[in-house]
This record gives structure tokens, C-alpha cells and sequence, in this order.
């Protein structure tokens, strides 16, 4: 029987430890590129309409996912808040050119500028407050608290 030389055993586990070391670098690129914001309900632009016209009251928070630390925070904010049930998400990336136009057109009497991020707040189908260019989870906190009367 033929003796199998301990070089072809460090090449074999330099060749799976790189494989391995790949798939993970991989796999985590794949994740942050594609990092929505899971805990909440995504609503495309095509059906948005359609959402608030079902939901009536909800909150309407738009974003391009840039804001990591933010991001987090609300998801902290929404697990213990009974509002979560009346947020939805909508990617701003995602979105057509003349999107706020059409927005305000729809659901409001002013040009609303949905910058990243802004929240809206959406009560009997019309927009009665939103707050663009939060920098911070309290500004989010005071403006859900102050506004929303669910």
C-alpha cells in the first residue's frame, strides 16, 4: 500500500480553508447588499396604494437602507411598541423618479419631500404629518409618540 506524503494533507486543508473562508466572505457580501429591513413589512410602490387604502391609519417609513445604526435602533424601539403593527417599509431605491410628486398628489394637500429617511404618518387615507432627515431614534420616538393616536 502507497503512502499518501503529508504535503498532499496541508494542501487538501489550505484548499478547505479557503473554500470556507470564501463562502463566508461571500454569503456576508450577499447579506449587506441585500439587507432589508426584515422586521418590518415591505410594500412595494405598485401596491402602496392598495395598502392604504385597506389600512387607512399606518405609518409609512421610507428609506434607502444607509442608516445601519438607525435601522437598528427603530427595530429595538418597534419590538416593544405596539405600533409596529401600523408601520410598513418602503425602499426608496426602488422607487420611481416622480415618486413624491405622486405621493403628495395622492395623499396630501402639500409637496411632501420624502428624503432618506422620512416617516409618514397616514391617518383616513391622508397624510396629517411626516418628519424627513431624522438623524436619530429619539427624533423618531417624539414624532410616533406626538402624532400617532393608535
Amino acid at each position: 500500500m502507497k503512502e499518501i506524503p503529508i504535503k498532499n494533507y496541508i494542501i487538501t486543508i489550505i484548499i478547505s480553508l479557503l473554500t470556507i473562508v470564501l463562502v463566508f466572505s461571500l454569503m456576508n457580501k450577499y447579506n449587506t447588499r441585500n439587507n432589508k429591513l426584515l422586521f418590518l413589512s415591505e410594500v412595494k410602490e405598485d401596491n402602496l396604494n392598495e395598502f392604504i387604502t385597506e389600512k387607512n391609519d399606518i405609518i409609512i417609513y421610507f428609506s434607502k437602507n444607509k442608516h445601519k445604526e438607525l435601522d437598528s435602533e427603530l427595530e429595538k424601539y418597534l419590538q416593544n411598541n405596539e405600533v409596529k403593527n401600523n408601520i410598513i417599509y418602503v425602499d426608496l431605491n426602488n422607487v420611481s423618479k416622480h415618486f413624491d410628486d405622486d405621493f403628495s398628489k395622492n395623499y396630501s394637500t402639500t409637496l411632501i419631500d420624502i428624503k432618506d429617511p422620512t416617516l409618514v404618518i397616514i391617518e383616513d387615507k391622508k397624510v396629517t404629518n411626516y418628519l424627513s432627515d431624522m438623524q436619530n431614534i429619539n427624533d423618531i420616538k417624539n414624532f410616533i409618540e406626538r402624532y400617532s393616536e393608535w
